[in-house]
Parts: C-alpha cells; sequence; structure tokens
C-alpha cells in the first residue's frame, strides 16, 4: 500500500471539528517527518498537504525550528489586532448595558 493511500483516510473529517483538527495535525506532522527524512519531495507533500509550495517551505522551517513537535505547527498571533476596542471602552460598554442604557 503506497504511503499518501495509507494517509487518505485523514481527507476525511468528522462531524467534531476538534477530531478533524486532530486528524489534520497528525497528518501535517507525519508527512512533515517524512519530508524532513527525505523520504518525500516539497512538492509530494504540498501535493498530499493541498498546500503550496511556499506554503510546505514555511511550514517545514517552523517545523525544524520548532524541535519537530506538534507546538511548533501552532499558530502564533505575534501582533494585536488592528481593530480591537480597548479595554477601557469596553468595561464602560458592560457598565452601560447593565444599567440598561444601551
Amino acid at each position: 500500500m503506497s504511503l499518501f493511500r495509507r494517509l487518505s483516510f485523514y481527507k476525511k473529517g468528522g462531524a467534531d471539528g476538534k477530531i478533524f483538527n486532530q486528524k489534520v495535525k497528525k497528518k501535517k506532522i507525519e508527512v512533515l517527518n517524512l519530508l524532513t527524512s527525505w523520504i518525500i519531495t516539497n512538492k509530494q507533500a504540498s501535493e498530499e498537504l493541498q498546500l503550496s509550495l511556499r506554503q510546505i517551505y514555511r511550514l517545514k522551517g517552523r517545523f525544524i525550528l520548532g524541535g519537530k513537535t506538534i507546538e511548533s505547527l501552532e499558530h502564533r498571533r505575534i501582533h494585536q489586532q488592528f481593530n480591537k476596542v480597548p479595554d477601557s471602552i469596553r468595561e464602560k460598554i458592560k457598565i452601560l448595558k447593565s444599567e440598561g442604557q444601551h
């Protein structure tokens, strides 16, 4: 049985988003391990994960720098949202809403 046939069951997602997300992460880890072990090429990994080559290069770099762990694939926001409402205004809104002045 080919590698991609064995991995193809990951493409079927469950009703629960967490289960699907775990399967996707597991698949990414498995493919990236094969990729960093020189068993498959970047092109094969991009086809299997349905990502562009550029995304594979970035994912592979993060995976290697992160010590080949699941945490290295987690999305990390490094900047604050540009349209986030300041906490002081949020508190004022909560007070006005609780007083019934909306």
